[in-house]
């Protein structure tokens, strides 16, 4: 069995959660002090950390906490600024942040999507391992690769994930797919993808509105526990 915290979307000192009240360090504190009660067994970082500046806290938080951790890039994070604070730098890639690691029952991989799509490379490297892994793959990047009913799914969607999800789709593996972006809680299956959307470690977007709308009063996070290809989550909610 394996239990996983995945927190998304911190966006510390950034403007727009800031010009809606939205303490987001107090937040994320809030979150690691929470999940190191939980004994995971890891903790991924779903992408978006914030300003620049904030790194050298960001990680700091990160290492003090005593929980391995992986890495994943959102759209407002930068490889290049990132890369120097990673203790263990395990990408494929010196542009992008993506790599595979497994335990004895699943198949973990870690993608970049940070410039809105998958690059080439990154996409026929994971189809290929995809296809080719005998354990239950269980994929962590940042945007979401099926449809949610959120406006920033109109607005900021994947690029060309149409035919990546039709390419997954001919593979003969059930896919868990968790990933964060949308700042929102959201569970969708098709086919043989099984898409978790954990909701904003700092503040929610609205579903089913015509334009973005926020709730700074909600934050959280999702607990993953796997065991033998069973899958069940958990959002820890706060509520100011």
């Amino acid at each position: 069995m394996t239990r996983i915290a995945h927190i998304s979307d911190i966006h510390i000192e950034h403007q727009f959660p800031k010009q809606h009240g939205v303490d987001a360090i107090q937040n994320w504190e809030l979150l690691l002090a929470d999940v190191k009660k939980r004994k995971v067994d890891f903790l991924v970082f779903g992408g978006d950390i914030g300003e620049t500046s904030m790194f050298p806290y960001f990680f700091e938080s990160l290492n003090r906490i005593g929980i391995p951790y992986h890495m994943v890039l959102g759209n407002h994070d930068k490889y290049a600024e990132v890369k120097s604070h990673l203790k263990l730098n395990k990408s494929l890639n010196e542009n992008e942040l993506f790599y595979t690691f497994q335990d004895d029952d699943h198949q973990f991989f870690v993608l970049d999507s940070s410039i809105g799509k998958l690059s080439n490379l990154q996409q026929d490297w994971f189809l290929s391992e995809l296809a080719q892994t005998q354990l239950m793959p269980v994929v962590f990047v940042h945007h979401p690769f099926l449809p949610v009913s959120t406006r920033v799914d109109i607005d900021f969607p994947l690029l060309k994930r149409k035919s990546l999800v039709k390419k997954i789709k001919k593979i003969n593996h059930q896919v868990v797919l968790i990933c964060g972006h949308y700042h929102t809680d959201s569970h969708v299956i098709q086919n043989n993808i099984n898409q978790y959307v954990t909701p904003s470690g700092a503040f929610q977007i609205l579903q089913n509105t015509d334009t973005i709308q926020v709730d700074p009063n909600d934050f959280g996070y999702r607990l993953i526990q796997i065991d033998k290809g069973q899958v069940q989550t958990e959002i820890i909610r706060f509520f100011l």
